[in-house]
Order: C-alpha cells, then sequence, then structure tokens
C-alpha cells in the first residue's frame, strides 16, 4: 500500500512539474505586452519604459530624474529564444558591467517570474498586472547567504 501511494504522489508531482513547464513554452513575448510603455516607479522620480524591437526582443531601461538630469540606472532585454524566455538587465556599477540572464519559470495570467539561483542578488524578479496601468514588482532573495529579502516596487503607467 505504502508503495502504491508513493508512486501515486510521485506521478502527480511528475505532471505538476511538466505541465509548468509546457505551461511556460508557449508564452510569448506578445503575452506580456502590459510591460509596455512608460512607468513611474514609487512616485518619486524613477521611471521604467518599455518597447517592442520585434516579436523576439523587448527593451527596457530604468532611469531617475535629478535636478533635470536624468541618471540611467539598469537596461533591461526581455528576450525569447528556443531555450525560453529571459529578463536581462544590465546595471550600471553592479556586476561589472555585465548582463545578468533571469529565465522565466513562472507565467500565470498576469503574473510572471524570472529567476537565477546563481546569483548573489535578487535570485528572482517579479512582475504583477494588478489591473490596468498598475504593475506590482518584487526583487527577491537570499543577501550575503544570510537573510531573505524582498523589495516591493509600484509602477504606475504615465502614457
Amino acid at each position: 500500500m505504502k508503495t502504491k501511494l508513493s508512486l501515486l504522489f510521485f506521478l502527480f508531482f511528475c505532471m505538476v512539474f511538466m505541465t509548468a513547464c509546457f505551461k511556460n513554452e508557449k508564452v510569448e513575448l506578445a503575452d506580456l505586452d502590459w510591460f509596455l510603455g512608460n512607468w513611474e516607479v514609487d512616485n518619486n522620480q524613477q521611471f521604467e519604459t518599455w518597447e517592442r524591437v520585434d516579436d523576439q526582443l523587448y527593451r527596457g531601461k530604468s532611469y531617475k530624474l535629478r535636478n533635470n538630469d536624468t541618471i540611467l540606472l539598469e537596461k533591461i532585454d526581455l528576450i525569447k529564444n528556443e531555450k525560453g524566455i529571459f529578463y536581462i538587465p544590465k546595471v550600471l556599477g553592479q556586476n561589472e558591467g555585465k548582463p545578468i540572464e533571469f529565465r522565466m519559470v513562472i507565467k500565470e495570467g498576469s503574473h510572471v517570474v524570472f529567476e537565477n539561483k546563481a546569483h548573489d542578488f535578487p535570485q528572482r524578479i517579479e512582475y504583477h498586472l494588478e489591473r490596468e496601468g498598475v504593475i506590482q514588482a518584487w526583487i527577491k532573495g537570499i543577501e550575503e547567504k544570510k537573510r531573505f529579502r524582498k523589495i516591493g516596487f509600484l509602477l504606475q503607467k504615465i502614457d
């Protein structure tokens, strides 16, 4: 009896895992069109903008306005290739200026999660379209191999 229960549990786990994997393979960048546009972050003169370059590439950037100057914080590529969909930020002053790949691991409705378990912090980047024109975003992970940290951002569409 114990063996049968173990086998059933294993089969159920495999079905759930396979469903999750196949679910992401069918996702197109067009399913993330809600990223596109200009967004103000936390209502504090920080912005994130996204544009469609083509069906395989969306390009974003994050910047601040300070004393009539525009300060670029990061450039982001959102790409689809044969391996999946990747969120690839290049943060100025971090990672020796190299881009870091985060692979999409979850896409459920208007919630998307990108992950790179090997990165120092964050290991996860999440975006959730709460309603038209409002996105809640988080960066999450273990910081300095010690404690879990979660930072939230509220993005409001400005165009």
